[in-house]
């Protein structure tokens, strides 16, 4: 999968994970874990030829077809760095107090932008090698970039157990859900945010009957199915989640989160309920926003870095003629080690 694939493309998925202490990860040890928990995993290096590198700071390895870089670094991540968002970490609430004893950190990710049409796998693949470095080196937690979604290290658990039995990637860990919920309203609003990712738009429900956990439920229920089916809901007018509730489908150009274009769920009034069943106002409601939000334009992102350097790493491997590979292996490994070799050295004084 080269970056010049004339097909669609979505952005690299990447995770990085936060540890109390610091660890080292070994190439043979991960590869072992891999098919320990995934037996039919095919692993080699970039391209799909020759053993997977080991490098100081990390690991390059092609999983299933997915070239992939794990950059491990032993000390705590910039501040920052974990910033999810202005939305509640449904799946982590204590995320702000804990990481503030996060010692060292790792990131996990597609050395590479991937096409579209493969996301559903690509995103399997890096759940895959998430889970086989938590089963050695288990982390406080982890954030999901794509979706700035953070997930506390018992949820990650439990998912991945889920995941390694039947298979679909959970929606839980690659799909964010906002909220325009707040107390004491009995209904509200729920997004999603990183479904767009894997080709389908994301989904706002403005609920009427529904509470408020219901309504978390029928979100992430509709992006599983996407996930677990790879299929869109598709273009009907009305739609029912779960046997829950109906609601009516629209597109519209920007909705309440202000993430660009969505598919507007409306529950429906149940058959037989009074008149006065109204749509739940906007209570609250506030544009998502990520820590790069507020990054200036000069400026890059300590995450986006991490993802660019490794990609350009990759990118120049790729372009060498494949008789020159082995060399190019070593090479690469060389890159990586020493670009961050100096962030390495300048925050550990």
């Amino acid at each position: 999968m080269k970056s010049t694939d004339a097909s669609a493309t979505s952005p690299r998925f990447a995770v990085m994970l936060a540890f109390a202490n610091v660890h080292d990860l070994r190439v043979a040890e991960l590869v072992a874990a891999i098919h320990r928990l995934y037996p039919n995993a095919h692993v080699t290096f970039w391209g799909g030829t020759g053993e997977p590198a080991q490098a100081a700071r990390g690991i390059l390895l092609s999983v299933n077809g997915v070239d992939m870089a794990i950059v491990h670094q032993r000390f705590a991540a910039p501040p920052g760095a974990f910033d999810g968002g202005n939305q509640p970490n449904f799946c982590w609430q204590s995320a702000t107090d804990e990481l503030i004893r996060q010692r060292s950190h790792m990131f996990v990710m597609e050395a590479g932008r991937g096409e579209l049409s493969r996301s559903i796998a690509r995103a399997s693949v890096v759940t895959m090698v998430v889970d086989a470095i938590a089963s050695l080196n288990p982390p406080m937690g982890v954030l999901w970039e794509t979706a700035k979604n953070l997930m506390r290290a018992d949820h990650l658990a439990k998912l991945v157990t889920e995941f390694r039995a039947g298979g679909a990637v959970p929606a839980a860990l690659w799909v964010r859900l906002l909220s325009a919920y707040q107390p004491p309203a009995t209904a509200g609003i729920v997004g999603t945010f990183g479904l767009d990712v894997f080709g389908t738009p994301n989904i706002e429900i403005h609920a009427r009957r529904l509470n408020f956990t219901e309504t978390l439920s029928a979100a992430l229920s509709y992006a599983q199915v996407w996930l677990a089916t790879g299929r869109p809901a598709g273009h009907e007018t009305i739609t029912t989640i779960e046997d829950v509730a109906s609601f009516s489908r629209e597109h519209v150009a920007n909705g309440v989160f202000d993430i660009g274009a969505v598919v507007k769920l409306t529950e429906l009034d149940p058959v037989g309920a009074s008149s006065d069943f109204r749509a739940a106002p906007v209570v609250g409601a506030q544009p998502f926003r990520t820590a790069e939000d507020s990054i200036p334009p000069e400026d890059i992102a300590y995450n986006v870095l991490v993802a660019q350097v490794a990609s350009g790493i990759r990118n120049a491997f790729l372009a060498k003629p494949k008789q020159a590979w082995d060399l190019a292996r070593m090479e690469a490994t060389r890159q990586l080690d020493g670009f961050f070799a100096e962030w390495e050295s300048r925050q550990l004084k």
